[in-house]
């Protein structure tokens, strides 16, 4: 019997599944993207939230923190949904391809 290269077809709910997720986390992604870029606002008003506390000496700190963290969140976001989706792949590709040795 002559063993074929061609790989069997993907069964469609593990597509569907890996789709489902997929959008999934990219909605995660852009409501990620958008508690940043509140943060990002809420940076440019630290002085009016904490101007009576320590004559203002507080108000850099929280302004950068604020940046910081928000920077942080975004450049963060993008990898983990890259490395998600892979990791979904390779789980449906995996059975597939021990099938075919």
């Amino acid at each position: 019997m002559k063993k074929s290269n061609i790989a069997p077809p993907l069964p469609r709910h593990a597509v569907l599944r890996v789709l489902t997720a997929f959008l999934f986390r990219l909605v995660m992604t852009a409501l990620i993207f958008a508690f940043c870029f509140y943060l990002l606002i809420v940076s440019t008003m630290g002085g009016t939230y904490f101007a009576a506390i320590n004559d203002g000496t507080l108000d850099m700190p929280i302004r950068i923190a604020l940046i910081g963290i928000s920077a942080w969140m975004a450049f963060s976001a993008v990898p983990w949904l890259v490395w998600q989706t892979f990791q979904d792949i390779k789980k449906i590709y995996q059975p597939i391809k021990t099938k075919r040795l």
